[in-house]
């Protein structure tokens, strides 16, 4: 922002040879609206909304809104606190520029497993106010520097900043498959079962399954031993896999009543996605 307050846009570029060279890489328009917590966000239901938690946060840029139900059901109200999406109904302003958060549906877009993981003081960004720029595989899991600044001035101003950024490609993660069952046959082979997710156009529609969103439909299925460790790895391209009779006897020496499993969908781009960890 300028001395008059207003937001006249950033520009985005990246150098592949240390700061030597810089290409263009996008320009962000729109102000964001960016904090942080200043109370820990504790674990809470996953299920439907968590009425029992709440959040404070204070702002550095920009004002939060409640809204009905409806609206957050409509996809209002979202935020990353940390690396868990959350969507609130009430934002409760309680000091200058802080704000109670409560009335909240938690994990949204495949982050349930980030629940429980929460500290004071991490990020806050609000989703509608961020745009996203897109990067290829080929960028994933290497050290990149970028410089931003305002888009009035030129890319050797002083106000412009350098970051190195390690993308990880987690928008192209597949999210955890969910609704694992287990059935075991006469002979005592074990079938697990299971429903995978879409991470996009995901909405329940009649008559039809959501996207794959991959090229090709693949799980691994780890079999995890008392220590944590893997003792087999079955991989299927439908959403279930059979662990046999004499598998289990080659693993432990017999037929398991329970057998603890890990579920992976797979992607071509990005690999193993987001573990589903079950008893069956």
């Amino acid at each position: 922002c300028t001395s008059d307050g207003a937001f006249y846009g950033a520009n985005l570029f990246r150098s592949n040879d240390g700061g030597g060279t810089w290409s263009y890489v996008g320009q962000v328009t729109q102000s964001a609206v960016v904090g942080t917590t200043i109370t820990v966000l504790p674990p809470g239901n996953m299920v439907t909304w968590d009425e029992a938690s709440t959040v404070d946060v204070v702002l550095s840029h920009g004002t939060l809104e409640s809204r009905p139900a409806g609206d957050v059901l409509n996809h209002f109200n979202a935020i990353l606190i940390g690396t868990e999406i959350v969507q609130f109904k009430q934002a409760t302003l309680i000091a200058a520029n802080t704000y109670r958060l409560s009335g909240l549906l938690r994990g949204r877009l495949g982050t349930e497993h980030e629940v429980g993981r929460h500290s004071a003081n991490e990020p806050v960004f609000m989703l509608h106010s961020l745009q996203s720029v897109s990067f290829p595989a080929s960028d994933w899991h290497m050290d990149k520097l970028y410089r931003i600044g305002p888009s009035t001035l030129p890319l050797v101003n002083e106000k412009y900043r350098n970051y190195t950024v390690n993308l990880d490609g987690i928008g192209a993660r597949p999210y955890s498959v969910c609704h694992v069952n287990g059935f075991r046959d006469g002979t005592g082979s074990l079938t697990v079962s299971w429903v995978r997710r879409a991470r996009m156009n995901g909405d329940w529609k009649p008559y039809t399954d959501v996207p794959l969103g991959e090229s090709m439909e693949a799980y691994q299925m780890e079999v995890v031993a008392a220590d944590g460790s893997a003792k087999r790895t079955i991989t299927v391209n439908e959403p279930k896999a059979v662990y046999s009779a004499s598998e289990q006897v080659a693993d432990f020496g017999g037929l398991q009543v329970a057998v603890r499993v890990r579920i992976y969908q797979m992607s071509e781009v990005y690999g193993r996605g987001v573990v589903k960890e079950e008893v069956v």
